[in-house]
């Protein structure tokens, strides 16, 4: 991760868009750090314009954000625009993808740590159940990280922890 930081701020100028800055990133790090060694990266790059609402993306085989649209409940995974992970083909290119959020949609943002836990029994928590999870969405973004923690909790009861775990919602007010 430290190597990919210091990459990411090597570009003269704060990229115009998301797909850029991941095709940046995943060109040095073939070059130079992750060919020969066999290892990738996941990442998913948002912009956030708030004058207009538009969320701009690209994803390098990261778990796809769930986006809650307020209006109407609907949920829908941001993968349009997945493509391999950082480090694997040096000349991918990463495409970028646009939703708007209107006031009160929320993106939830998770690592694969959140969803590779496992219950005592060794089941995969998954993208299922975080699914589940926000199918009663609660109306603030710090519920709905609770209300995931709380299922999160409850489904591995004290499995210890195999991998980081992130989890970030933000909320359009």
């Amino acid at each position: 991760m430290a190597i990919a930081h210091s990459i990411a701020h090597s570009l003269p100028e704060p990229p115009v868009r998301a797909g850029q800055l991941l095709t940046h990133l995943n060109a040095h790090l073939t070059r130079r750090y992750t060919r020969q060694t066999g290892n990738f990266m996941t990442a998913f790059y948002a912009i956030f314009d708030p004058a207009n609402g538009r969320l701009s993306y690209s994803s390098a085989g990261h778990n796809p954000p769930r986006l809650l649209r307020a209006a109407d409940g609907s949920r829908a995974a941001l993968n349009r625009s997945q493509r391999l992970p950082l480090g694997i083909r040096p000349d991918e290119v990463y495409p970028d993808q646009e939703t708007t959020l209107d006031r009160g949609d929320q993106v939830v943002f998770f690592t694969d740590g959140v969803i590779e836990a496992v219950s005592t029994e060794g089941d995969v928590f998954g993208p299922g159940r975080i699914d589940a999870a926000l199918a009663t969405a609660p109306p603030t973004a710090e519920l709905l990280i609770q209300s995931i923690l709380r299922s999160l909790t409850t489904f591995t009861a004290g499995t210890p922890v195999a991998d980081d775990r992130t989890l970030v919602v933000v909320r359009r007010e």
